[in-house]
């Protein structure tokens, strides 16, 4: 019976880690920048690998959380500048993935039928070249993620306690 009982502990074990690393094999798969509506099936699984919003990332402070995705349009914009990419006028749906240490996993992105028209290879460039010298200040327990809108240029002010 004690036999019976390992082997039952170490078969879920097995089960248990083969999931983990089918999961994880699914998000390498997964582009670091993808158009969102390519392929449902794959993003609804990266959905389900970052369980906590950027709000919740925030302690819940809907200022915190504000603050921190302005800051990184903000970033986005000054990079942008700095290379001399022009993207006034872009107006985008993105879908940020950030990993446990704020690092972005996945930018999935889609532009707005509102937005001017720009070179999709140039865009997915940019934001690949964005993501990689991108880094959020907030750490995390679990990884998480924040999809919303996005226009450029920027005209959002961040919150004071003046």
């Amino acid at each position: 019976m004690k036999n019976i009982f390992i082997l039952f502990l170490l078969i879920t074990c097995a089960i248990s880690g083969l999931q983990a690393q089918i999961a994880e094999s699914k998000t390498n798969t997964i582009p670091k920048i993808f158009q969102l509506g390519e392929d449902e099936n794959i993003y609804d699984e990266l959905v389900k690998g970052y369980p906590l919003s950027l709000l919740e990332a925030s302690n819940n402070d809907v200022k915190v959380a504000f603050d921190k995705w302005i800051g990184v349009l903000e970033d986005m914009q000054n990079y942008a500048d700095k290379i001399r990419y022009n993207i006034k006028g872009v107006k985008l749906r993105l879908h940020v993935f950030w990993n446990e240490n704020g690092s972005i996993d996945h930018l999935g992105y889609l532009l707005r039928e509102d937005s001017k028209n720009v070179n999709d290879a140039e865009l997915k460039a940019f934001l690949k070249t964005f993501v990689s010298r991108s880094q959020m200040d907030i750490e995390s327990v679990r990884k998480y993620s924040f999809y919303t809108t996005a226009t450029f240029p920027v005209y959002a002010e961040r919150f004071s306690e003046k």
